[in-house]
């Protein structure tokens, strides 16, 4: 496949990603698009240009490296043990005056990272604003 025939197709497929991304599956046509952007991603593929086509749309700003996020992870028990801690630590030196302070403050320390936590450790957490 020469380069303005692979230009062409890699432009049809991420656009038609885009469409199809911006559809909600009830909308009618739904389906259609969704075959179409199928029938274009599996000829990238049968030509083997899955990762040229990746690398083009990153290129072509199909996919923003800014908003590609971390996946949030699940702490292990010996991580989520040390976070406890340091969050102990940071009640003590802040020495909140009261529980709605502290409680503030854990939701801001629970909310701002890329972890997750369990209902077990969120209570954990939480229990220590008492």
């Amino acid at each position: 496949m020469n380069d303005i025939a692979k230009e062409a197709l890699f432009r049809r497929c991420a656009d038609q990603c885009d469409t199809v991304e911006m559809m909600s599956r009830d909308m009618v046509g739904y389906q259609t698009e969704f075959e179409e952007f199928q029938r274009l991603h599996r000829e990238i593929e049968d030509a083997d240009l899955e990762d040229e086509y990746q690398e083009w749309r990153k290129a072509n700003g199909y996919i923003k490296w800014e908003e590609i996020r971390e996946i949030p992870k699940l702490l292990t028990k010996e991580e989520f043990e040390s976070e406890l801690e340091n969050i102990k630590k940071a009640l003590e030196e802040h020495n909140f005056s009261s529980r709605s302070f502290k409680i503030h403050y854990l939701i801001d320390w629970i909310t701002t990272g890329q972890t997750i936590h369990t209902p077990d450790q969120l209570n954990q957490i939480f229990a220590l604003a008492k």
